[in-house]
């Protein structure tokens, strides 16, 4: 049971060192104003991502030159949630 309890530990302290760097540019970055869909832990925004690109395959859009609403559907999605500047994470890296 003692083993059990110190993996554990070890477990949560690895688990803080990595989400404090994430929680803090959080926190600085709304301070300035700048929101963008919330991450989830070693993930980022990776799934959300896929789950609007699965989305916007299914629909049919006229072919045409601009290529954003094709292969990056979550950036116009986000655009209009959060505005021009926001920020999104490809797992722990921050992306402007």
């Amino acid at each position: 049971i003692l083993l059990t309890i110190f993996f554990l530990a070890v477990i949560y302290m690895i688990y803080c060192c990595l989400s404090r760097p994430q929680n803090e540019l959080k926190i600085i970055m709304y301070r300035q104003g700048i929101s963008g869909p919330n991450p989830m832990f070693l993930l980022g925004n990776l799934l959300h991502m896929k789950k609007i690109t699965a989305t916007a395959a299914k629909i049919k859009s006229p072919v045409n030159h601009n290529l954003e609403p094709r292969f990056f559907p979550y950036f116009g999605e986000w655009k209009k949630k959060y505005g021009k500047k926001f920020v999104y994470w490809l797992g722990m890296e921050a992306v402007l």
